[in-house]
């Protein structure tokens, strides 16, 4: 871990412009992606104003780390869910849209007082 802190400190101390993907090795590379993010101005090619990670193992770690924080995400699982619900009541019933009258019950106060007094017991 020190190793790794003295690499990135000597990256930032150099002049951090005007290195590419080529003056590092996939340790650092990867470092510098975590650290600085895809947009750092190591990932962008001079010539084609493009981002350019140097290897197809960097692209993939740079799409995994994407993917797995998008999955991590609990409202883009919400958002997924609320469309497979949506697909799944117009191909298979419409018994399905029932997930979405519940979200919309969640979203109202007026409507949760309504379910409340429906539900609940005088005693």
């Amino acid at each position: 871990m020190i190793i790794e802190k003295k690499i990135l400190q000597e990256i930032r101390n150099s002049q951090f412009a005007e290195l590419t993907v080529t003056d590092f090795d996939i340790k650092q590379l990867r470092m510098v992606l975590l650290i600085e993010g895809p947009y750092s101005p190591v990932f962008i090619n001079r010539e084609t104003k493009q981002r350019d990670f140097g290897s197809l193992s960097m692209y993939f770690e740079y799409y995994w780390i994407s993917l797995t924080f998008m999955a991590s995400n609990n409202k883009f699982i919400f958002f997924i869910m609320y469309f497979v619900f949506s697909i799944q009541g117009l191909l298979q019933s419409p018994v399905f849209y029932s997930f979405h009258l519940l979200d919309v019950i969640n979203r109202f106060e007026a409507l949760q007082d309504v379910i409340r007094a429906v539900t609940l017991n005088i005693d």
